[in-house]
């Protein structure tokens, strides 16, 4: 199933199914890292998910290359609109746990920003 819904209109995150959006789109991502160029200072990939405004949620895969085998090599971020951190985790191959937890992470930054929002 597509999801065509507007990315401005994606406020209020908590149900199932938003889980499951969500899901998919972190799946999305981590897929559409294999074909993004490399950043050429330090061989990283990023990815945006989109769909979750006005928070924006990077999904980044670190050079194994440039890091420690202890360190994850792929990191989400959230950003706030102002541009600060509001949360991230690493995953070491976003195995169904590191999934589920990535997402579970999103929807609650959804939900935090939309009740300190008031929306």
């Amino acid at each position: 199933m597509m999801h065509t819904q507007d990315e401005s209109t994606r406020s209020s995150i908590g149900s199932g199914s938003d889980h499951d959006w969500i899901k998919g789109e972190l799946i999305k991502a981590y897929h559409q890292l294999a074909v993004t160029w490399l950043d050429p200072t330090d061989g990283s990939r990023t990815v945006t998910l989109a769909g979750l405004r006005p928070l924006e949620v990077r999904l980044t895969q670190l050079s194994r290359a440039r890091i420690p085998l202890t360190i994850p090599p792929l990191w989400l971020e959230i950003f706030s609109p102002e541009g600060s951190t509001v949360d991230g985790c690493g995953c070491f191959d976003m195995s169904e746990d590191e999934l589920t937890e990535a997402t579970q992470i999103i929807s609650d930054a959804c939900q935090e920003f939309s009740a300190a929002a008031g929306v």
